[in-house]
């Protein structure tokens, strides 16, 4: 992302509102002042003057807060066509030495024009507008243009370009060329300029219609390239309407890999939206992942998550739909609050139904207590983010309410869309007595398979089903924990209901079972789920005017109007229900489910979602301060590392902060030296701060920084890592932004390899943020290089000194959010780890450090049960997974209160080698590199996109 200026006078802000905003991209960070000024703001008036010479003071003022960094300065009459950060950002890394690129005033001359240009912060560039001023000052009569000219073809000490002659000032030549990036409407004459543009600005339209709302449909099913799921049919239907909008660009981002090939002399999938639908695919299976390696947090969900956010964040979409399962939205949401991202961005989740109350359908433990709570944690968090929650049901929206979660303000129930469907039996003709039965859903327990074939034996044991010649299973075939669907179908029905023919047609896909149903027509349709969020399989099935068959399941109700073809999930009602569906005499369902009302309801929201935009316009006119920081080092013995940390604050591109560093009784000579040293290199910089105490370990020693910080904002930084050159400027954005009490960050891991000196990039820490349910077995709070106000860091009353452990941070982050303060997180990586032997993690017994961390939800627990339940619970699966990892197989499972005096003693017995074992053991472990060298090969495509499931 770019940082651009602009300003502009009460005349000037419907330029600014109706044509300059909306046609910004996301990758710039919008500075806007408004200058109150009266006047119509023509071209050489008195306030347009004034206004130049305080647009002057900004300009010079942005120079300052963003040293060595490259900013944007535009005047707000214009109009962008393109993303101009990747040429801007091009052309200074072609010349480092260059300081300002500037519009070309017209093909024919020489001129530049200042209102739009990118500078590189500096004091030369300074110092050209100090004599802009200067110049103004002397004679009032000038504005900044001819000065600007006088001075870069003159005497001023300063490196200059033309910007690409797409970005020309060129308002002169009508029409406009048609390659243009940009529109200036700077040629204007006479009274009355404002309206002279808004005119050029709306017959620009015809050239260059630059306002199609760009959409993004986010999914991770869609029809055709995945197989069936409510989800995708959803997906596939929305995108279809929302592309037949006027003036609207659709894009399906496919967030899981591709189960359907097409055949060769097909085109692609990609192709195939795009010719039949006018809709563009991207597959996130082909994009490169965020990070090249990722370590804690590496969960499927988050990586996919990273990706997705990764892809997104270089596109300028202005409304992105996503869904639910699986928070494919969280770091997208993430990026937003804290203000690293998608500024003018509308965002929607859409609830087809959450992991958590899919695990409640299917009857299902968690796989992961700990990978489930997160899941459900980074779910929670982007219905609460979002500027909408859409449901296709009241029943969702209350399950998620029932649940304890927090919802965006604006909800809205928008059943599913459907396209028009042709009644397989006319709507005047009854029913046939049915001679087939079709299971219509996957093959699961939320479906409601076991109820479905408990219902079947009992209507095999009374003779029911005599004249059914065939029981059909139209659904995907799963595996859940005890058994494999097909299977579990084939051994019930064999043993229960034999001699009855059945099929498992689970390789269809929509379309195909669409036609499926056409086909079989007479046939009685059971859709016995036991929980929907609303359920595509009975609106396809009333829309065809099926004999259908349903169970109260979730939000099934809602989709009729009366009750006559519906009971209770369980195998008795659906007996009672299935016996007079045979017959094909119920009365024929009434449908509370409108086609044209559902498309309606989903209009009206999409076009709400248009509506927000506006208010993002007035957002953006919302520019952070730029308060004072105290960044606080604590040092011990770590002088050889301390010198490059500090240089990466000293180049921070936010200029308001001070450092305070302090040695904490440093023992090692070297480090003492070099602390002395660095204490006079930097000895007139009063921004920096050394002192020393005795030592009295990490926690006291950043509690004592914190006390003599002076400012409102503390960031800590540890003397062994680096900063990179944004960190404080987007940690004060976000801070602000987010309205939080404190912000973390992503983390780059790195060392240094002792033999070649060079760096060497690691994995990199992703933390998700205040998912307190899994605070005590991982750490999902962050590091503690994070932004804190001061004042709740000392209500918390700082870390806590525990001598001889580590994880301070996740201790405290735990307790700030356990007392309801608000932790978020920033997506990015804003300092670098650095891994070595010497670390204070390394130094202290793992298991006194988990006990810490979890002191504060042990304080919070009343009874002293539950604290021994806490206690009982924690580290218990790494220890399952440290034996068997070591090779000492499992207890039986009569044994499983582990005995662990026993347990450590056998772990004692299995590490101890003799010295001769010790040399054979290097002797394999060169071998095992040799193997390793040659498996990393093989996974490292794997590793560029961890989206893909793991193929030979």
């Amino acid at each position: 992302m770019i940082h651009l200026y602009c300003c502009y006078t009460e005349a000037h802000k419907v330029m600014f509102q109706d044509y300059f905003v909306p046609s910004l991209t996301n990758n710039v960070l919008v500075h806007a002042y408004r200058i109150d000024l009266a006047g119509p703001g023509d071209f050489l008036s008195q306030e347009f003057i004034e206004c130049i010479r305080r647009k002057i003071d900004l300009i010079v003022a942005s120079i300052d807060r963003h040293r060595g960094d490259i900013i944007v300065w535009s005047d707000v009459d214009i109009i962008l066509f393109d993303d101009f950060e990747p040429d801007v950002r091009e052309i200074f890394a072609e010349k480092s030495d260059l300081d300002i690129v500037l519009q070309r005033e017209g093909k024919h001359t020489s001129d530049v024009n200042s209102g739009f240009f990118a500078a590189r912060c500096n004091d030369r560039t300074r110092r050209l507008f100090e004599r802009v001023k200067e110049e103004m000052i002397a004679d009032p009569s000038k504005n900044e243009q001819p000065l600007v000219n006088d001075l870069i073809f003159g005497d001023v000490d300063v490196t200059w370009e033309y910007l690409p002659f797409k970005y020309a000032a060129r308002s002169q030549i009508w029409p406009p060329i048609e390659d243009i990036s940009l529109y200036h409407a700077n040629c204007t004459g006479g009274a009355d300029g404002i309206n002279q543009k808004k005119i050029q600005f709306s017959e620009l339209k015809e050239f260059h219609p630059y306002e199609k709302v760009k959409v993004c449909i986010v999914t991770p099913e869609l029809v055709g390239p995945r197989k069936n799921s409510g989800i995708g049919t959803h997906a596939f239907y929305l995108s279809r309407f929302l592309a037949a909008l006027p003036d609207h660009e659709v894009t399906v981002l496919l967030t899981a890999h591709v189960t359907v090939e097409r055949n060769e002399d097909e085109p692609d999938w990609k192709d195939h939206f795009k010719e039949e639908h006018g809709i563009e695919l991207v597959l996130i299976e082909e994009q490169e992942p965020l990070y090249e390696e990722v370590g804690w947090f590496n969960q499927w969900f988050s990586l996919r998550s990273q990706a997705i956010f990764g892809w997104l964040r270089n596109k300028d979409f202005d409304i992105c739909h996503f869904q639910d399962l699986n928070a494919d939205g969280f770091m997208c949401m993430q990026a937003r609050e804290t203000g690293a991202a998608f500024q003018k961005s509308v965002f929607t989740v859409t609830v087809n139904g959450p992991n958590l109350w899919a695990r409640q359908g299917m009857k299902h433990f968690a796989d992961s207590p700990v990978d489930d709570a997160l899941v459900n944690f980074c779910e929670s968090y982007c219905l609460e983010k979002a500027d909408m929650v859409v449901a296709p049901s009241q029943y969702a929206l209350d399950w998620c309410r029932n649940t304890g979660w927090q919802l965006a303000e604006e909800q809205r129930v928008c059943p599913y869309i459907i396209e028009t469907l042709e009644p397989a039996i006319p709507l005047d003709q009854p029913y046939k007595e049915a001679n087939e039965i079709i299971f219509f859903g996957r093959l699961e327990t939320r479906k409601g398979i076991h109820i479905f074939l408990k219902a079947i034996k009992l209507l095999h044991a009374q003779g029911k089903l005599s004249g059914i010649k065939r029981l059909h299973f139209l659904g995907g075939h799963v595996y859940e924990l005890e058994y494999n669907s097909r299977n579990y179908i084939f051994d019930y029905l064999t043993k229960e209901a034999p001699g009855l023919p059945f099929t498992i047609d689970g390789q269809l896909d929509h379309h195909a079972c669409i036609d499926f149903l056409r086909e079989h027509k007479d046939a009685l349709v059971v859709v016995p789920s036991l929980s929907e969020t609303l359920g595509y399989t009975v609106i396809e099935s009333l829309e065809l005017n099926l004999n259908l068959i349903a169970t109260k399941g979730g939000a099934i109700p809602e989709i009729f109007d009366g009750d006559d073809r519906l009971c209770e999930p369980n195998a008795n009602a659906l007996t009672e229900l299935m016996a007079e569906g045979l017959t094909g005499k119920l009365p024929r369902a009434k449908m509370a489910y409108s086609r044209d009302k559902a498309t309606q309801a989903w209009n009206d929201a999409h076009q709400h979602c248009v509506e927000l935009l506006e208010v993002k316009k007035d957002e953006m006119l919302v520019v952070p301060g730029d308060p004072l920081i105290s960044v606080c080092i604590p040092h011990h013995n770590y002088g050889v590392y301390l010198k490059e940390q500090l240089a990466s604050l000293v180049s921070q591109t936010y200029n308001n902060f001070e450092v305070l560093i302090l040695d904490d009784g440093s023992t090692d000579k070297d480090s003492l030296a070099i602390f002395d040293q660095l204490e006079k290199d930097y000895d007139g910089d009063k921004r920096i701060r050394f002192m020393r105490q005795e030592n009295t370990g990490l926690s006291e020693a950043r509690n004592r920084l914190a006390k003599e910080a002076k400012a409102e904002y503390i960031v800590f930084a540890d003397a062994d890592n680096v900063s990179e050159p944004e960190m404080l400027a987007v940690f004060s954005r976000a801070i602000q932004i987010a309205g939080a009490d404190c912000v973390t960050c992503h983390m780059a891991k790195f060392r240094i390899d002792g033999e070649s000196g060079e760096r060497k990039s690691l994995d990199t820490y992703t933390p998700l943020g205040a998912c307190v349910e899994a605070g005590p077995y991982c750490d999902p709070f962050g590091d503690a290089n994070f932004i804190i106000r001061k004042d709740v860091f000392l209500k918390l009353g700082g870390f806590r000194h525990v001598p001889n452990t580590a994880s301070e941070d996740w201790e405290f982050l735990a307790k700030l959010c356990l007392e309801g303060y608000k932790l978020e997180v920033i997506p990015l990586p804003l300092f670098n780890y650095r891994e070595h032997g010497e670390s204070n993690m390394r130094q202290t017994p793992y298991y006194d450090t988990r006990m810490r961390v979890i002191q504060p939800y042990m304080d919070r627990l009343p009874d002293a049960w539950q604290k021994r339940i806490l206690y009982n619970t924690v580290g218990a699966s790494e220890l399952l997974m440290t034996q068997r990892r070591v090779g000492i197989p499992d207890k039986p499972s009569q044994e499983l209160i582990l005995d662990h005096r026993k347990y450590i003693q056998e772990l004692e017995a299995f590490i101890k080698v003799s010295q001769h074992d010790l040399g054979e053991s290097i002797k394999r472990c060169e071998s095992i590199a040799a193997e390793n060298r040659e498996l990393k090969s093989k996974i490292k495509r794997i590793r560029r996109n961890p989206l893909n499931l793991l193929k030979p």
